[in-house]
């Protein structure tokens, strides 16, 4: 068997990527398709193939978000379609990509679908905290994630703006957190100016693992108003901490979660809202 841990939109040499005749099983272990502009097809192979497949997210862009970088998408729909036929089976990361397949008809005749799920390492043996959270009284609300369109941090940004005109006394106690990487939408920013959220609402960027525990220990709630994920391991992650979950609505958080999280309407911040 060959495991084959580097990501496959990186174009490798035959030789780097069939190393000796011997060879009876292909898995390809990180076979990712949104985080690269490289990215290639699986090969064809002669052998039983395994493709771990991670999300569809390709496919929910060119549908919902037509226009954001519509040619990288529409290219990264039509090499995961291709790829998708190759191997004889696929590993999903939840029960709700296996569904989109389905949905989708994207698998080929006996072509195998097998879920596994993803877990997490707690073991943090020191917390930091992020210089940019003051120590005081105030409860923090933790919105992670990279600030992509389908992460959908707006509708937390605009919970906050319904908290501030119709809980006051909630507002006043709260604090929204968003990490990942730093903001690139200029929206977000100009939404909390305009309304004078700048105390109540933090960007800390990118985190270490000493600081984002720190984080996650010191948060009452963890908010997800994703559109989409493949899994949703931060929910996991809040879970072993007893953190509540505030989620969207959607199947795979649902599954993930274990329905043990209070959901919303997604992109509706007056939901979010009354369920702060």
């Amino acid at each position: 068997m060959l495991i084959f841990d580097k990501p496959i939109f990186i174009k490798f040499s035959t030789r780097e990527l069939f190393p000796s005749n011997t060879l009876t099983i292909f898995f390809a272990k990180s076979f990712s398709f949104s985080g690269s502009k490289n990215t290639a097809q699986l090969p064809e192979m002669k052998i039983p193939s395994v493709l771990l497949l991670h999300d569809l997210v390709n496919e929910f862009y060119c549908k919902k978000f037509p226009l954001f970088r519509p040619l990288y998408f529409q290219y990264l729909k039509y090499s995961v379609r291709r790829s998708i036929k190759k191997p004889k089976s696929i590993i999903t990361i939840s029960k709700a990509i296996a569904n989109e397949l389905h949905e989708l008809n994207l698998l080929k005749k006996k072509q195998k679908v097998y879920t596994v799920p993803l877990a997490v390492n707690r073991h943090i043996n020191s917390v930091k905290k992020p210089k940019q959270i003051p120590l005081d009284n105030i409860k923090n609300i933790l919105q992670p994630g990279a600030q992509l369109p389908h992460k959908s941090h707006l509708t937390g940004i605009k919970a906050f703006v319904e908290l501030k005109k119709n809980y006051p006394d909630i507002y006043n106690k709260t604090r929204l957190i968003l990490t990942g990487e730093l903001n690139k939408d200029k929206q977000l920013r100009k939404v909390i100016k305009q309304n004078e959220m700048e105390s109540n609402v933090i960007f800390l960027g990118r985190l270490s693992s000493e600081e984002l525990e720190w984080v996650m220990q010191n948060t009452s709630i963890a908010c997800f108003p994703t559109l989409y994920e493949g899994f949703g391991l931060g929910i996991v992650e809040a879970q072993l901490r007893n953190t509540p979950v505030i989620a969207s609505d959607i199947p795979v958080l649902r599954e993930v979660s274990g329905n043990c999280a209070v959901f919303f309407e997604p992109e509706n911040e007056k939901d979010l809202a009354k369920k702060i």
